[in-house]
């Protein structure tokens, strides 16, 4: 495990994305018409038309060239062809405690454009849901269960990916923001149909006061990168404060990049400043994953 810790960088100018029509159909905190956590039981986690919900409500973009992409539905991905016949690698992006956003679309668009085929399920789109933080205080504690919940959708979108016959199986990618970040260190990989292959953790530290949110889930043969500032407002309490550096496997390529000085030390989204970019594209070409330079 490589660890690297980084300095101030200057944040790059997103360009601005048309609001798609999913955004205001109950897919994020200012849109979803939540129910009280009371109201979801056990068997609602895994339940097969909650999780299919999601996968037919999420972004999907596939790769169409070097450096582009095109946005696709789920419908329509079994139909898909590659442009050369061949494998692609995959990603499933888990979104955050608020739901999807524009950033949501930024990252599923960054990595398209690398070559990776990404689906990013939209939880909120189950029927029960409850809320589970409010980004206004930086509260997370508002729905413990909702990991449950995510994982869950995490399985099924793997599951999904790998049926379809243009994904390379060595390369299926888990990998999320905050809360799906969350998901991505805890996910529990199969040997089959729900097995990931890498693992991307994006403001997360893998340190927590419920132990089944606490750790890193990945195995040895799972290499992971995670990105974390050190004093990301989010994790400040000495329950959460750290990185995900402290729970990798040794000696398998994964590599944990903490932000110590400079704006980007309180910041949460990283990816979308180009000193993360950077150590992400660096990780993506050592593992094989990709090949642009």
């Amino acid at each position: 495990m490589k660890s690297r810790v980084l300095g101030p960088i200057s944040a790059l100018v997103l360009g601005c994305f048309p609001v798609d029509p999913a955004l205001a159909q109950g897919l994020n905190n200012s849109s979803k018409r939540f129910v009280s956590p009371a109201e979801i039981k056990r068997s609602d986690w895994a339940k097969p038309r909650e999780m299919a919900r999601t996968w037919r409500a999420a972004i999907v973009r596939v790769p169409t060239g070097k450096g582009r992409s095109k946005s696709i539905s789920t419908a329509a991905l079994a139909n898909w062809i590659p442009r050369d016949g061949g494998k692609v690698p995959a990603v499933i992006y888990m979104h955050g405690c608020s739901g999807l956003w524009s950033g949501s679309k930024y990252r599923v668009k960054l990595m398209a454009d690398l070559g990776f085929v990404v689906v990013a399920p939209a939880s909120f789109a189950r029927q029960k849901y409850a809320q589970s933080c409010d980004v206004k205080t930086n509260n997370a504690d508002m729905f413990r269960d909702v990991l449950r919940l995510r994982q869950a959708d995490a399985s099924f979108a793997v599951q999904q990916l790998r049926k379809l016959p243009f994904v390379d199986q060595k390369k299926v990618v888990l990998m999320g923001l905050s809360q799906g970040g969350v998901t991505a260190a805890t996910y529990k990989s199969g040997s089959g149909k729900t097995k990931v292959t890498h693992r991307i953790i994006e403001g997360w530290t893998c340190n927590a006061w419920w132990p089944e949110y606490d750790g890193l889930k990945a195995s040895r043969s799972e290499p992971v990168i995670s990105f974390v500032g050190a004093n990301d407002p989010w994790y400040q309490t000495k329950w959460v404060k750290g990185h995900c550096g402290t729970k990798m496997k040794r000696n398998n390529g994964s590599v944990s990049v903490v932000f110590r000085q400079g704006k980007l030390a309180r910041t949460h989204e990283l990816l979308e400043h180009s000193a993360a970019r950077t150590a992400l594209k660096a990780f993506l070409q050592a593992q094989g994953l990709i090949t642009e330079k």
